[in-house]
């Protein structure tokens, strides 16, 4: 117990500068293409605002908004954003990736649309779960009589402004860092990407410290309440233990579903453990009151 109150101790500064920052919404605009100082006539300003991200579907909820000014302009545009398979070990998916898409008109026009992609994570590991997207980008101009012709990375970088901004509570986005486009591109096709951008989300500091420590606090009392005490008494405080327990559950996962985490394994050899001892201890006081006494 005296390791653990100085434990909490040291960790108490970074969880008040963690738990400060996020309830600052300290979240900055990271810009994933080049902006120039003046942008052309004819060019799309784009921000991603990443509402949401459900660990258990591993989808990743996108607000798109923005602006698209063509002026003067025969053709349309279409922006797809492509969620680009990742493994541990870094193999390439064989076709298409996940993707979205949007078709933006021969004139000017406001954008307000989300979507979903489908991210990359392991939940179990909670609260050092860590969830990845990388995300491609293609952008294709679209004639009146229908043909499509994909731009390059260079027609793009002229037309084509993206930000990127995180809004997940519970939730910290890594500063984004551009990919070689080529070096993501499935093993079986080519998809004409103007550019790969990588989004990686932590849990925030502060919940990477408490979350621990406060399964070790509960450990710790549950097994004085089950051990120290008399079996008696012990017996008595086993139910309220087990609601502090369940309650404890509550406060670190949120809504997350039962037994989808590490930390309800934990729990649940806690509960075990506390009560075998208890009935271990209460059936050892039975047998020595039951036993009959000597001479």
């Amino acid at each position: 117990m005296g390791l653990l109150l100085v434990g909490a101790l040291l960790a108490l500064p970074f969880v008040v500068v963690s738990l400060g920052n996020e309830l600052r919404d300290l979240a900055d605009n990271h810009r994933l293409t080049h902006e120039h100082a003046v942008a052309p006539d004819s060019h799309t300003y784009l921000r991603l605002e990443v509402t949401k991200l459900d660990e258990v579907e591993e989808t990743l909820s996108v607000r798109l908004t923005g602006h698209h000014l063509c002026q003067p302009c025969s053709f349309q545009h279409r922006l797809t954003l492509y969620s680009i398979a990742t493994t541990p070990t870094g193999q390439r998916a064989e076709g298409v990736p996940p993707s979205v898409s949007i078709t933006l008109p021969a004139s000017a026009d406001t954008i307000s649309q989300t979507v979903h992609l489908p991210v990359s994570g392991n939940l179990s590991s909670y609260p050092f779960d860590t969830y990845r997207l990388w995300l491609g980008v293609a952008l294709d101009q679209i004639d009146r009589d229908g043909t499509r012709r994909p731009l390059t990375a260079e027609e793009a970088r002229s037309r084509l402004y993206i930000e990127v901004r995180d809004d997940v509570p519970r939730l910290e986005m890594r500063t984004p860092h551009a990919l070689d486009p080529d070096a993501v591109q499935p093993t079986r096709t080519r998809l004409p990407y103007v550019g790969a951008f990588a989004l990686t989300f932590d849990r925030p500091l502060y919940m990477q410290l408490l979350v621990p420590l406060v399964l070790c606090l509960m450990a710790a009392a549950s097994w004085y309440t089950a051990t120290v005490r008399s079996p008696r008494d012990a017996l008595g405080d086993v139910g309220r233990t087990l609601l502090g327990v369940w309650g404890v559950r509550a406060l670190l996962l949120g809504n997350l579903p039962p037994n989808v985490t590490a930390v309800d394994g934990v729990l649940l050899l806690l509960i075990v453990g506390i009560l075998f001892v208890a009935s271990a201890r209460v059936t050892r006081d039975l047998y020595d009151e039951a036993r009959p006494s000597k001479g």
